[in-house]
């Protein structure tokens, strides 16, 4: 599968909102690891390797499987929302087309009674529509239905706190998630305008003072809703008392200063690793 199809497909808003992100981040990140193994090696993957490949964590290996998000069948491991997409029509008719059509794969879990809600079976209702023939246009299609739910304001609130904050490799997937399940929450606390304007005096104060929160400080504990995160204070109250008690005059602070300079640190370590 791995070398027909070398990707899976992740929906954001599936992730956000499953089961998988009430587990702590190393189980997340744990999880995702598994995840590409798993697909990597087409489904046909044993516990006892799988604990030896992530023999550092045994106890998140045994909360995953505990919180039913990898079940264990025999002497292996399986993984639902994976297995569904392997035997999915699109991805079959890929296989096949990639091997001479082959024919298709045994399905894994004939026992299970339902699937985790992890991902949603939207490549099940896909297979449905007679006018989607190939995977790329249902990733399109499940795109414009993202688009509907992240504005682009939220989206660029999003990159905006992954440069500031300096987590925009694609190893931050952890710390990218946790900013993105906070940003899509905003709307639903009617807090979005007031974060916005807020988080731009915050950028001003903190290239002013130099003192920075750690990211999950700032945002606060998921599983609480983010309600402990030092996002929802009056930093511009904060930055007019700095201002005020330092002498400070409304030079060029825009906000967007701090930015762009996190932005041209970003890039320049990224020209420094292509160097080497």
């Amino acid at each position: 599968m791995a070398k027909e199809l070398p990707y899976y497909k992740f929906y954001i808003g599936e992730w956000l909102n499953g089961d998988i992100t009430i587990e702590d981040f190393e189980c997340q990140g744990i999880f995702i690891n598994i995840c590409a193994y798993y697909w990597q090696k087409d489904g046909d993957l044993s516990l006892e390797v799988v604990n030896k490949r992530f023999r550092s964590y045994p106890e998140q290996i045994k909360q995953l499987i505990k919180s039913n998000l990898i079940k264990v069948v025999g002497e292996n491991i399986s993984i639902s929302f994976l297995n569904e997409q392997m035997e999915s029509k699109e991805i079959q008719k890929i296989t096949n087309q990639k091997n001479g059509a082959k024919g298709g794969r045994p399905r894994k879990e004939e026992t299970e009674k339902k699937p985790i809600r992890l991902f949603s079976e939207t490549e099940t209702k896909a297979n449905e529509n007679p006018n989607k023939t190939n995977i790329e246009e249902i990733k399109e299609e499940e795109n414009k239905k993202e688009d509907i739910i992240i504005s682009d304001d939220q989206k660029k609130l999003i990159e905006d706190i992954a440069v500031f904050f300096e987590y925009t490799s694609p190893n931050n997937h952890v710390q990218q998630s946790l900013i993105w399940s906070f940003v899509y929450s905003l709307p639903h606390k009617q807090k979005l305008d007031f974060f916005i304007k807020e988080f731009s005096a915050y950028c001003k104060l903190k290239e002013l003072d130099g003192y920075k929160h750690k990211l999950e400080n700032f945002l606060g504990d998921q599983k609480d809703q983010f309600k402990n995160g030092k996002w929802d204070d009056n930093w511009s109250v904060h930055l007019a008392a700095y201002k005020k008690k330092n002498n400070i005059t409304d030079q060029k602070l825009t906000g967007e200063t701090a930015l762009k300079r996190h932005r041209r640190k970003l890039q320049e370590r990224e020209e420094k690793k292509d160097r080497t």
